[in-house]
């Protein structure tokens, strides 16, 4: 079945060089089956809430800003990024972990007819910060402490991460093989 799809480009803010992911994913993709993609493709671990700020509306789980009551949000399941698409959406922001505060710019490519029924990882660079590291200050300072042997900081971070760290590391093939067995109701 030929399905139109997007390149989307994901770009973590702030951290130089950049961390980014491209990806190619049906534009019938809703936008938390986009959280769903970015968690994969830059290896988060899922644990912490989300949103989508896009033309200065929120997207995320509504249930849960429903109990607190804090922010008027709208239903990531029922936006697919055609919806954005026809309307000249261009570029958008993910936010992941409200403590870490890992920011993401979401930037549309090509829309184009495929074959591809799954998302696919096509490009990307560098391996995203650990979870928990403390924002965009921790990650810095782990950096600093990885990067140096004789940091007095290192071998404590070694062992907090479980390895040395590679600012480098992106393991396609794995991605892809998370991206491909991705199941969404």
């Amino acid at each position: 079945m030929s399905e139109p799809t997007v390149r989307v480009r994901i770009e973590l803010r702030h951290i130089r060089p950049k961390i980014w992911r491209r990806i190619e994913i049906p534009v019938s993709t809703t936008l938390s089956m986009l959280h769903e993609i970015i968690q994969v493709s830059f290896d988060w671990w899922n644990y912490h809430l989300w949103e989508f700020q896009i033309r200065n509306e929120t997207y995320g789980i509504v249930e849960f800003f429903d109990e607190i009551d804090w922010k008027e949000i709208h239903d990531a399941e029922k936006f697919r990024l055609q919806t954005f698409i026809d309307h000249g959406v261009k570029r958008f922001r993910y936010l992941y972990d409200y403590g870490d505060h890992w920011e993401h710019d979401v930037i549309f490519g090509a829309v184009r007819e495929s074959e591809i029924d799954y998302p696919v990882l096509v490009g990307g660079a560098g391996c995203r910060p650990p979870e928990d590291v403390g924002g965009i200050r921790g990650f810095m300072k782990f950096l600093e402490a990885m990067g140096d042997t004789s940091h007095e900081e290192h071998e404590e971070y070694v062992v907090w991460y479980g390895k040395v760290f590679d600012p480098d590391e992106l393991d396609k093939i794995k991605v892809n093989w998370h991206l491909k067995n991705l199941s969404f109701p």
